[in-house]
């Protein structure tokens, strides 16, 4: 079962062979596999038997199936649930998703399309150059992939400014976290860690 874990990106299914569920997202999970099989490494698990291996990993699963991803992000491996439909098309969107949980914007133009076209953002604007513009987009991308749990659709989108100039357009205070919605923001300040923690807890977890 390791060897799913090695890639940076891993899908991971667990199922029982016996549930209906089960059979309906193995065929979907292998649409999903052919659609991604030269980026991301993907595994089916019987994890029915007790006293496997899955099952003693996996103690607290207590339905079928289950889709959990794996993010390899330098010393960090991050994991995630799935949780929404299982149809493949929304899996690869899932997926694509966790690909690129973070778009970068570098352009007031760009800016523009991107709050014109999304009800929710959270957005950092931060200088990568520097050590704290590093430390804070390492805790944006830690929220951005944990987030994906519990918004598998990407409604609320996450987005980096890296240039203080374009910045301008979204806050004066830099570097900062931004919410946005359709009709006001709120501005963080720039050590945002400790309010996404409070934002957002499950990161405690």
């Amino acid at each position: 079962m390791q060897q799913g874990f090695k890639s940076d990106i891993s899908v991971v299914l667990l199922y029982a062979p016996w549930d209906a569920d089960s059979q309906l997202a193995r065929q979907e999970f292998d649409v999903t596999c052919r659609f991604y099989s030269k980026q991301i490494k993907f595994l089916a698990i019987n994890c029915w038997h007790p006293g496997s291996t899955c099952r003693n990993h996996f103690t607290k699963l207590t339905r079928y199936p289950v889709i959990l991803i794996y993010i390899q992000a330098g010393q960090e491996v991050h994991a995630i649930q799935y949780k929404g439909h299982l149809h493949a098309d929304h899996i690869i969107s899932f997926v694509t998703h966790v690909l690129n949980p973070i778009s970068k914007i570098d352009s007031t133009s760009h800016l523009s399309r991107f709050k014109s076209n999304n009800d929710g953002l959270v957005v950092l604007c931060a200088d990568l150059d520097t050590a704290l513009g590093a430390r804070l987009y390492k805790v944006f991308y830690s929220v951005a992939v944990k987030f994906l749990e519990y918004d598998a659709y990407r409604e609320i989108k996450f987005a980096a400014v890296l240039n203080s100039q374009v910045s301008l357009y979204v806050t004066k205070v830099f570097p900062s976290l931004v919410l946005l919605n359709f009709n006001n923001s709120l501005v963080r300040d720039a050590f945002f860690y400790i309010e996404v923690k409070r934002l957002f807890p499950l990161l405690e977890e």
